[in-house]
């Protein structure tokens, strides 16, 4: 039977969901930690990669087990995962369904702090220099960005995607007084996408890069000649949507979540 399950990750200590060998993965500690308890390999499929620090609040992938789950697993893996990966819900979902094909939209956010804030540290980033930062123009470079569909600019030059193409429909910044939020939202993302998006909004809010420059790199597909990559600190998976989940079942969940959600 086919699984899916929801879980949510602090990715501070760890190089990412995708095992790796050069570190911990989410991947890696969750497979481990099931093999563990159900005495039989598991391996899972999750609905996207992400660098290692980033985070996910929103976050899916499936497995494939020859039975019918134990009762309370979710109670009782959560209590033998670490306190940074938890298990919100479990699905029993179609053979043919898939964590990450089938994802129809992604939405990232990522947090700044203007001010040093000691009880957010590797949560968001705290840049000092934000207040100074040309916010108008800020807007309007990633207010622009859903009117492209070929975001090679924004990508790692050792990326191994197939395409470049991804349908953006949201992107735009959200500025308190002691926060900012950048929030986006597609289809799809390149690797390393997100963060070279919002170093190239904040090269534009420093004026040391231009919203025409931008258009120009998206016409000739180039890389924009100021990439910055902020750090993975404030970002976030926030959400992944799927088209139909008329067929899902769900077979357990953490109580806690049912009544953040009732």
């Amino acid at each position: 039977m086919r699984y899916l399950i929801e879980i949510s990750y602090n990715g501070y200590a760890y190089v990412g969901w995708q095992r790796q060998p050069n570190g911990l993965s989410i991947q890696e500690v969750l497979e481990d930690t099931m093999t563990l308890m159900l005495q039989e390999p598991v391996q899972i499929t999750g609905c996207g990669r992400t660098d290692s620090g980033v985070h996910a609040r929103h976050y899916f992938a499936h497995l494939d087990l020859a039975g019918d789950l134990p009762p309370r697993m979710i109670h009782r893996l959560n209590r033998m995962l670490p306190s940074d990966v938890v298990i919100h819900a479990i699905y029993q979902v179609p053979p043919d369904t898939h964590a990450r094909f089938d994802a129809v939209r992604r939405s990232y956010r990522y947090f700044m702090t203007l001010g040093k804030d000691p009880f957010s540290p590797h949560m968001a980033w705290h840049y000092p220099h934000a207040r100074h930062l040309d916010q108008e123009a800020m807007m309007e470079v990633a207010a622009m960005l859903p009117a492209y569909s070929d975001f090679a600019p924004f990508c790692k030059t050792n990326h191994d995607a197939e395409t470049t193409l991804c349908d953006l429909t949201t992107s735009r910044w959200f500025f308190m007084e002691d926060r900012w939020v950048y929030h986006v939202e597609s289809n799809r993302f390149l690797r390393g996408m997100v963060r070279l998006i919002i170093g190239m909004c904040l090269e534009v809010g420093q004026g040391k890069l231009t919203v025409e420059e931008v258009d120009a790199c998206f016409n000739e597909k180039r890389q924009v000649s100021r990439a910055w990559s902020v750090p993975p600190d404030g970002l976030y998976l926030d959400r992944v949507d799927y088209l139909d989940r008329k067929e899902w079942i769900l077979v357990d969940a953490d109580p806690a979540r049912l009544e953040q959600q009732s």
